[in-house]
Formats: C-alpha cells, structure tokens, sequence
C-alpha cells in the first residue's frame, strides 16, 4: 500500500510538471527541459509519467527553469481533524472506511480502539 501511495505522488508530481511545462509562454519541449536541467529526454520523458522517482534537488531545477516555485510541482496534502497531512494520492486508493480509519490514527497517534 505504501508503494501505492508513493507512486501515486511521483506520477501526479510528473503530471504536474508536463502540464506546467506545456503551459509555459514559449512552450517547453521535453527535449529543451532536458537540455536546461542537464537530463536526458527519456529521464523527463519518465519523471513526467511518474516512473522515475525525482531527487529533490532535480525537482527545484526542474521549476526553476519552469518558472514556479518547486511546490507548485507537489500534490496537495489532505489533512485530518488534528492538521496532520496525508498525500491526497494515499488517501484516493483507499475506500471511505479505510479513509476514515487512517483519518482517526493521524488524529489520535496511538489512539483508541473503535
């Protein structure tokens, strides 16, 4: 489950980043982003289909040439009542039953059977 849910991070931050690149006046090819962030096109080619799993310091590369801030290239994060974050991809392959257990034992770390 847990690789689920970090697969489901790197290819919504991949689409992210393909879709930020596509937007950007001019346009910027995957060819031209390799270039600029010293990748090789099949490396962008895979990040932005979420099969390559970014370094951190690849992705602040990758939205500096963007123009967005490295942020911007992450999935939102759900929170539970208590404000702790759950990656909104964990919490989309999980059924509504399973969703509210894992929201009650981020709420109550070490919480209370139910």
């Amino acid at each position: 489950m847990a690789d689920d849910a970090a697969t489901g991070i790197y290819r919504e931050i991949g689409r992210r980043i393909a879709a930020t690149r596509r937007q950007r006046k001019p346009r910027l090819s995957q060819k031209d982003l390799a270039e600029a962030v010293d990748l090789s096109r099949t490396s962008v080619v895979n990040i932005e289909r979420g099969r390559h799993r970014i370094q951190i310091h690849v992705l602040y590369v990758i939205a500096q040439m963007l123009g967005v801030e490295p942020h911007d290239l992450l999935p939102p994060l759900v929170r539970g009542d208590d404000g702790a974050a759950l990656p909104t991809s964990f919490m989309k392959l999980l059924l509504p039953k399973e969703q509210a257990a894992v929201k009650r034992l981020v709420t109550h770390s070490g919480g209370s059977s139910s």
